[in-house]
């Protein structure tokens, strides 16, 4: 199958100004089919989401461990979107009991599949190692046989996973102070393998139940758990990585 993944950044740049609530209510209409429309909508979703939120942040000079100015932020961002703040502020406060929770919920696949790609990404050398492994596992996986809920839940997994790595990668000063334990800020060679190896892990607590046990999450709300559990999860890590 061709390779369709990349194409996900290029379309949210091209829409991150115009980005609509009708994406993030993106569903499966057909539970037996799952079509690439959701998943660049997710992406779209997740960009948007990401980028937004930092702008504002670094207009006011703060970071995602600033837990009164991001909520503050977040409130106003999301506030024509209650259920996608609820689920921001969900996981930004409580990313890592989310995590150990929902970790429990996961199917044997979804267990042993996160896994897998998590320890393949810590042991790559670069970011675009990274990336280009994770759109060979979201095509592998979009065209291998399985449930529904499996399927959407994995390929979930990946397209967050690499969003949230792209971002970090471009903005590591929200998420650390300016030396993490003594060493520059910076981020594969100081801190970023630790950090790909921890948003890894709490990316399964960030989404949630809404991508667990459905076959019809919506994208906002996964989307707003995703951001929550990253901005949250990472900084309170950082200092350990």
């Amino acid at each position: 199958m061709k390779n369709l993944f990349p194409k996900f950044t290029l379309v949210a740049l091209i829409v991150l100004s115009s980005a609509s609530c009708s994406e993030d209510q993106t569903e499966l209409s057909d539970p037996s089919e799952i079509s690439l429309e959701r998943y660049e909508n997710l992406s779209t979703s997740l960009f948007t989401d990401f980028n937004r939120i930092s702008i504002e942040l670094i207009n006011q000079n703060a970071k995602f461990l600033d837990e009164d100015v991001v909520l503050g932020i977040t409130q106003e961002y999301y506030n024509n979107d209650p259920e996608k703040y609820e689920a921001f502020v969900t996981s930004y406060k409580s990313s890592n009991n989310t995590n150990a929770k929902v970790k429990e919920e996961l199917t044997s696949f979804q267990k042993e599949a996160t896994d897998e790609i998590i320890r393949t990404v810590v042991s790559l050398i670069s970011l675009f190692e990274i990336e280009e492994y994770l759109d060979t596992e979201f095509n592998d996986y979009f065209t291998q046989d399985m449930s529904v809920e499996d399927k959407d839940f994995i390929l979930t997994f990946i397209v967050s996973y690499k969003e949230s790595l792209t971002f970090i990668n471009a903005n590591p000063d929200l998420f650390t102070t300016s030396l993490v334990n003594g060493r520059t800020n910076g981020w594969w060679d100081d801190w970023g393998k630790c950090a790909a190896g921890t948003v890894g892990g709490i990316l399964t607590g960030g989404l949630g139940g809404a991508a667990i046990g459905s076959a019809v999450p919506i994208i906002g709300t996964i989307t707003g758990g995703v951001v929550g559990a990253v901005g949250g999860g990472l900084t309170g890590a950082a200092a350990a990585c």
